[in-house]
């Protein structure tokens, strides 16, 4: 094909070169996802060799250590390395990894979503109730808070405290005492 070719867009507009095809990009995908995943191959296979040689050298000092040409410290030394301290990826990676592809899941995603409707509910149930409250000073109020906040402490955390208190001390509680005065 000849470098004069154009893609004409709808519009008008003209541009030197298709748009990349699917395949086209899944294949320069392909390159950096077979040269990770050969890497990932490599450490895996290093791991198993380390541990494989520590299984051998354990057996070895056991039959030395049976035939008495090895003292118990000396064997103690190498029989107490164990042998799942040996990784290919270090146990913080793996966890982080692990963490980064369940967040992605869509099933997370909508337990979260889940949680965060649950807890805004029960948020506003205490509220409603404690402003269904007639109190008359300001204090009553936050002691009705802190009474029903007790019910609800363990099942929304400290959280719910710490926003409720903070919700007291606002202005929108007062004007509500002013209203409940006058009414």
């Amino acid at each position: 094909m000849s470098n004069f070719w154009s893609f004409i867009d709808k519009d008008g507009k003209t541009w030197p070169d298709m748009p990349p095809t699917p395949n086209s990009v899944q294949q320069k995908r392909r390159e950096e996802f077979i040269r990770r995943s050969t890497a990932r191959q490599m450490c895996i296979k290093e791991a198993s060799a380390r541990r494989r040689a520590l299984a051998a050298q354990k057996r070895d000092v056991a039959k030395q250590l049976l035939i008495g040409k090895t003292q118990n410290r000396d064997a103690i030394k190498v029989l107490a390395r164990m042998d799942r301290e040996i990784c290919a990826f270090p146990p913080q990676a793996m966890k982080r990894e692990t963490v980064r592809r369940v967040h992605r899941t869509q099933e997370f995603k909508e337990k979260k979503k889940q949680r965060r409707d649950e807890y805004d509910a029960h948020v506003n149930r205490l509220l409603a109730y404690c402003y269904s409250q007639k109190l008359e000073k300001y204090w009553q109020r936050l002691e009705c808070l802190i009474l029903v906040l007790g019910e609800f402490e363990l099942l929304l955390g400290h959280l719910v405290t710490f926003k409720l208190l903070q919700l007291c001390s606002s202005d929108s509680i007062s004007t509500e005492i002013q209203h409940f005065r006058r009414g």
